[in-house]
């Protein structure tokens, strides 16, 4: 019986990695984007409060 030494990866494995990652980065960068979306529109209604919570300056 011989062993056989592997010595590093094909090159369908290095794909396959890469695939993955991409699909990992992507679905990361979807959620952070909806954070992001979802910061804005808070920033938004807190400043537009602000500014209806001044006094006038007359």
């Amino acid at each position: 019986m011989l062993i056989r030494m592997k010595r590093g990866m094909t090159l369908i494995e290095l794909l396959a990695v890469l695939v993955i990652i991409g699909i990992v980065a992507m679905i990361v960068g979807l959620a952070m984007w909806t954070v992001i979306d979802r910061a804005r529109e808070r920033a938004f209604v807190s400043n537009a409060y602000g500014l209806c919570q001044l006094p006038p300056l007359s």
